[in-house]
């Protein structure tokens, strides 16, 4: 009797399974289809983006910029730098605290920065 509750229990979840595949695949495929073209005279296929859209996605943020700058200048004379320095010489460029840990999150996010321990920095 327990074996067949058993795989009473595992088709379920394999039913379950394949109904979030279907759904995630479905989104998927929506998604694509909303943000591209196809010219099917030429099979080309076209982004809907605007110009801007796509700036805004792509471009970097000046702040991220400071303190990538500030990250790799201390780099030279350091292993890794410490979340208090970069506050520190951030601050002293007219940056703010919330933007300084804005732009380590965005840059972490990125993969431009990691963690080695908890309060320093490192590029990759």
């Amino acid at each position: 009797m327990d074996r067949k509750l058993e795989l009473k229990k595992l088709k379920l979840l394999s039913k379950k399974r394949m109904l979030l595949e279907k759904e995630h695949a479905f989104l998927m495929k929506k998604f694509h289809v909303e943000l591209k073209k196809i010219d099917k005279e030429c099979n080309k296929i076209y982004c809907k983006l605007s110009d801007a859209e796509k700036d805004l996605i792509c471009k970097k943020i000046p702040e991220e910029e400071k303190v990538l700058e500030i990250i790799k200048k201390e780099l030279e004379f350091l292993d890794m730098v410490s979340h208090e320095q970069i506050l520190e010489l951030a601050k002293k460029q007219g940056l703010t605290s919330k933007k300084i840990i804005q732009s380590l999150d965005n840059l972490q996010n990125r993969g431009l920065l990691y963690r080695p321990r908890h309060g320093f920095y490192k590029t990759i």
